[in-house]
């Protein structure tokens, strides 16, 4: 689905950002080469991957297979120890602006928001892990060769464990 937003657009010129950068600053994973983008017309040509997604559906209609979970975590965990030397920065997230929304749509409790703005006020000055973003099974191909992550369009530094807390809230029930 195609995100019509200015916020949609800047992610998709991000997007085009990071694979550009990725060709100069190879990630610790592997990742489709850009052949050709086209931001106006919010186009991307990437390099024909051979795999399976990991997974579809948030949370997945099948618990993935453990080995797929590991593969998928072990990408994730060397993205997040690497330093990349470009500015991958992209918008910071706002957390507490995110936090108050979700606790607005009654996914958080008042307990949650109480319990969350402690953890976020301990974590002010934590340094920032690099993070692909959108850490969803969806986002990641399984090839022959090992994962392979797409869609690098929140990629960014955020707070460490951002990716794992992500992929464990897309897992919903699944063991």
């Amino acid at each position: 689905l195609l995100d019509h937003s200015p916020a949609g657009a800047e992610r998709f010129r991000h997007e085009i950002a990071a694979y550009r950068v990725f060709v100069r600053h190879r990630p610790p994973v592997r990742v489709p080469r850009l052949i050709a983008a086209d931001p106006d017309s919010r186009t991307l040509v990437m390099e024909r991957v051979p795999g399976r997604v990991a997974a579809l559906g948030r949370p997945p209609l099948e618990a993935p297979p453990r080995a797929d979970v590991r593969a998928t975590l072990g990408a994730l965990c060397q993205v997040n120890l690497w330093r990349p030397q470009a500015d991958l920065c992209g918008a910071p997230i706002d957390y507490a602006t995110r936090m108050t929304r979700y606790h607005e749509f009654g996914l958080l409790t008042d307990r949650d928001m109480g319990d969350l703005q402690k953890l976020l006020h301990g974590l002010a000055h934590a340094q920032r892990q690099f993070c692909h973003g959108d850490a969803l099974l969806s986002n990641i191909l399984l090839s022959p060769t090992g994962p392979v992550l797409v869609d690098w369009g929140h990629a960014g530094w955020y707070l460490p464990g951002y990716d794992l807390a992500t992929l464990w809230t897309a897992l919903g029930d699944a063991p």
